[in-house]
């Protein structure tokens, strides 16, 4: 950690994460931290050299006013509300602030109006994703041998969690967990503090555990994370629905889009379980080159390797590949893509970005498709053009 923020010591962090997760026993200088946005820390860092303490502090506290006063305020709500652009954002701030206090509640709700048949479809769409990753990783011949099986070992286990379970797909669990209805006159932030408080009573108990693994949406851009303490890896709903999962959609359109986005943490998984069964966390700083998958990266001096979108790519045709339905992997009526098309086309549907002049583009699916050989042959680019360079990066 000292390594990406130079501004704090070893001793810096220990008074706050000891606060934040109440390890017992105490966390000490021994112990591993896995960080798991190495961008985040550089950034603490340039924060912290370019601005004082004070600064920081008055920053925080207005951007909290900006943030819990616009949907507390009557006055600022009001306010607000009068502007277009002010209704959009406090729209999203609702939306956000609801999902991060009830994520466990709109799962459970997105889980009853789920069919059964979508339910297996999409869980047997994640559990070849696994399969044909763990084949790739045992196969692999970058790897020495105990790293290898070590990994595969854990991703043999990984769970996938995107709806609750136990206790929690209970109405009678749900009521428990949330509690009585709040009738305070604190507003939307008195609700939210009230219910913090509740939860906290939770801490230690297996409800708790089953509470963790549900997706918390902290980050509006990523619809996955992985936890390594219990070995899972939590999916928003928001990934079981368009562009990414299609009840009536063919198989290409379903690895394309949803077996991709569970690739993508497939692959950050790995990498992060890699420098732990290696012992290099210490060693290795996440903002090394070598720091995705080193052991199995070919790529040509100076290139660009798109991580973790190239691997996850390579895992989510595969497993399309292997799984498709054939009787119904059809060509979409009125397109005339084929159905390898079409995958290609819904994993660059579902990374697309969109602009405030109103124009959307996909970086993230160029760099990676340019290093895919299937797409090329898919499309026909002629070896050596833009989207089919003579040489590529690949990993497994």
């Amino acid at each position: 950690m000292p390594l990406l923020v130079p501004r704090f010591t070893v001793d810096d962090w220990l008074t706050p994460l000891q606060k934040v997760f109440e390890a017992d026993p105490r966390i000490d200088r021994s112990d591993v931290v896995l960080a798991t946005n190495s961008r985040l820390l550089v950034t603490m860092n340039d924060l912290l050299e370019a601005y004082t303490p004070q600064e920081i502090a008055f920053h925080s506290i207005w951007w909290f006013a900006q943030y819990a006063c616009t949907v507390t305020s009557r006055v600022l709500f009001n306010a607000v509300s009068n502007a277009q652009f002010g209704m959009a954002m406090q729209r999203a701030y609702c939306a956000s602030l609801s999902m991060e206090l009830y994520h466990v509640h709109w799962a459970a709700a997105y889980k009853a109006i789920t069919s059964m048949k979508d339910q297996v479809k999409i869980n047997s769409c994640l559990e070849n994703i696994k399969t044909v990753a763990v084949d790739k990783l045992a196969s692999t011949t970058r790897a020495d041998g105990v790293t290898r099986q070590s990994l595969v070992n854990v991703l043999m286990n990984i769970e996938p969690i995107i709806w609750p379970s136990g206790s929690l797909a209970t109405l009678e669990g749900l009521e428990s967990m949330y509690g009585p209805s709040y009738n305070g006159s604190g507003g939307v932030l008195g609700e939210g503090l009230e219910l913090v408080r509740h939860l906290r009573r939770l801490k230690g108990t297996e409800q708790d555990d089953l509470v963790a693994t549900v997706f918390v949406p902290s980050d509006t851009k990523r619809l996955t994370s992985y936890d390594p303490v219990t070995n899972t890896i939590a999916m928003a709903t928001d990934a079981i629905g368009p562009p990414m999962y299609y009840s009536s959609g063919t198989s290409a359109m379903t690895y394309g889009g949803l077996g991709f986005v569970y690739s993508m943490e497939v692959a950050t998984a790995l990498n992060s379980i890699s420098y732990l069964i290696r012992d290099e966390a210490s060693k290795v700083p996440a903002l090394s080159p070598n720091a995705s998958l080193p052991f199995a990266l070919s790529c040509a001096n100076g290139m660009h390797a798109p991580f973790p979108e190239l691997p996850a790519l390579d895992l989510a045709y595969e497993a399309y590949l292997r799984f498709r339905d054939a009787h119904t992997d059809l060509p979409l009526k009125g397109l005339g893509y084929s159905p390898e098309q079409i995958f290609f086309i819904s994993f660059c549907h579902s990374t697309c970005l969109f602009y405030p002049d109103g124009t959307s583009f996909s970086p993230r699916c160029n760099d990676a498709v340019k290093n895919f050989a299937p797409f090329a042959k898919a499309f026909s680019c002629p070896k050596g053009s833009q989207m089919n360079p003579s040489t590529k990066c690949h990993y497994f």
